[in-house]
């Protein structure tokens, strides 16, 4: 299963980095004009930024109910709990392992992004860091958001929900401004208290191009780690409690 896992793991690590440093080189060529109105490098920083979360979220995803639905198996279940282990410990433990691979899957190729503009631009370097550090916020989010569905419902065809909320969030703008068009104010209303509990996906990103100078939105970083910290603790805490209960039934 490890060497199974392992190998997984490299070939889809390998698929993302040539991906990641295809659609860098392709603006930070020195030789290419200008693209958007950016400088190249700024539109490198910006490509990568937006693979590196493209790959993110999907072996997030993947990774967390692939190796959850084989942890919480029946068999899996029956050997782990005659330890001397609790089922928290078990589901934070599983979680961590998880959060280490991912976060390791971010710090690779967020250094092939960061090695590429060094190379190239070195002028851009520090911006470059900057832009893709609050990415390592979305890991822990993308996580929470496929461990607690997993949770809920404890099947691989539950992993479309992570892929909806995290939709929900990056186009949340676009949303609150059809609901605006509404007549309807309850359900505005409803619709935007209910944004707070959405993992603000897209206000993380928003930071990353604000730095970058490709947005003019404004962006309180403090409120969104905030938010974030609030959201990840919070559905770990469901996911806690429905994962006890699902166990107790077995």
């Amino acid at each position: 299963m490890c060497l199974g896992f392992g190998a997984t793991f490299l070939i889809f690590t390998i698929i993302a980095a040539i991906f990641v440093s295809s659609s860098i080189l392709y603006f930070v060529m020195p030789q290419l004009a200008n693209f958007n109105n950016y400088e190249p490098a700024i539109n490198a920083i910006s490509a990568g930024l937006g693979a590196i979360n493209i790959f993110l979220i999907f072996l997030s995803i993947f990774l967390t109910f692939s190796l959850l639905m084989r942890q919480f198996q029946k068999d899996n279940l029956t050997f782990m709990l005659s330890k001397p282990i609790t089922t928290s410990q078990l589901l934070l433990g599983t979680s961590l392992g998880i959060l280490f691979v991912i976060l390791s899957f971010w710090l690779i190729l967020s250094s092939e992004v960061l090695l590429i503009i060094a190379v190239f631009s070195k002028e851009h370097l520090s911006l470059a860091v900057f832009s893709l550090l609050p990415v390592s916020i979305l890991v822990f989010l993308y996580l929470s958001l496929a461990v607690f569905f997993f949770c809920l419902w404890p099947s691989n065809l539950s992993a479309i929900f992570p892929f909806l909320f995290i939709i929900t969030s990056i186009l949340r703008v676009e949303i609150q401004n059809l609901l605006l068009e509404s007549k309807i104010i309850w359900l505005r209303k409803i619709i935007d208290i209910s944004f707070f509990f959405v993992p603000p996906v897209g206000q993380v990103l928003g930071i990353s191009l604000k730095n970058l100078g490709m947005t003019s939105i404004k962006t309180d970083t403090i409120s969104i780690l905030l938010q974030s910290v609030f959201i990840i603790t919070f559905f770990y805490l469901l996911s806690l409690r429905r994962i006890h209960k699902i166990i107790c039934r077995q």
